[in-house]
């Protein structure tokens, strides 16, 4: 991997083209990931789903503390930044669900040098400003979608 600098799953050679990671590396990735958010999210069922298929499972990420998937990356995210990267500040644009994981990520390490703030468009659901609200999140309003 020399002369490769790896930002989000997506190598980034000495020459700056973006380069995908071989299957080996991905999988070395997945790993790592899996030890860095073990005992931090919930390790959701698996049901199966026979009206889908023989062998077909479905994992039930709505069962999650954030009600859905977007848990366990943020969590994965936060956790893998750096000490300079907390100082600097995690922001996330989000209609919702992203910014509900990446507020419980935040807050779950209790670092108080970790900064973050959460971008919702001013259509946001009222039910998900509701709830980030109720946990303090750091709340900013931007137009009518998520993209800034």
């Amino acid at each position: 991997r020399s002369g490769r600098a790896r930002r989000g799953g997506v190598a980034a050679s000495s020459s700056g083209t973006m380069a995908q990671p071989s299957a080996a590396e991905a999988a070395a990735e997945v790993a790592a990931a899996h030890e860095r958010i073990r005992g931090r999210v919930y390790r959701t069922p698996l049901q199966r789903a026979v009206w889908l298929g023989p062998r077909v499972m479905l994992k039930l990420e709505s069962e999650q503390v954030t009600g859905s998937f977007k848990a366990r990356g943020a969590m994965n995210k936060v956790l893998s930044l750096t000490l300079e990267e907390r100082a600097k500040g995690l922001i996330t644009a989000s209609t919702g669900n992203h910014a509900l994981a990446v507020t419980n990520a935040a807050q779950s390490l209790n670092d108080p040098d970790l900064r973050y703030e959460i971008v919702l468009p001013e259509t946001a659901s009222a039910a998900k400003v509701e709830h980030l609200r109720a946990l303090g999140a750091p709340i900013r309003f931007h137009g009518k979608d998520c993209l800034l």
